[in-house]
């Protein structure tokens, strides 16, 4: 909410719950607000794994609909076992510091192209579009990539 202000906040989360309704999503933002360090390196593990899209939709579905902490190691392993990954081996990655290089770098290297927040798009290396815009903004960029 510092980021914004309270009330850019609230009318930005109310267009995401209301977004999200219509699709059957349920934000719940009364949950816990953490670091997502573990989480993105649980990500990268998964998808060394073949199992990237799957772990994502849980952590997504676990911390944006049931508030649980992206940080919190029983989560996340839960999370890994739910998709078919073995719990105690993701218990043994996560305690150790396997993997946070690589997510350090990947937050390095967005900095530098000016990302500063998620979500990020970019589309045909031209068009960049970041956090939760509605319709109009998607229409807009895709009616100039068609015009060229």
């Amino acid at each position: 909410m510092k980021k914004f202000g309270e009330s850019t906040f609230n009318s930005n989360a109310a267009i995401l719950i209301e977004s999200g309704r219509e699709i059957g999503i349920s934000f719940d933002h009364d949950g816990v607000v953490a670091q997502t360090y573990d989480a993105h390196r649980l990500i990268n593990y998964a998808k060394s794994q073949g199992k990237h899209e799957e772990i994502v939709e849980v952590l997504f579905h676990n911390y944006h609909e049931e508030g649980k902490s992206p940080a919190d190691y029983d989560v996340l392993s839960e999370a890994a076992a739910s998709v078919g990954l073995n719990k105690e081996k993701v218990l043994q990655f996560l305690k150790s510091e396997e993997g946070m290089q690589q997510v350090k770098d990947e937050i390095s290297q967005a900095l530098k192209k000016g990302i500063a927040g998620v979500p990020h798009f970019t589309i045909n290396n031209k068009f960049d579009v970041s956090g939760g815009q509605g319709p109009k903004i998607w229409l807009e960029i895709f009616e100039n990539i068609s015009k060229e």
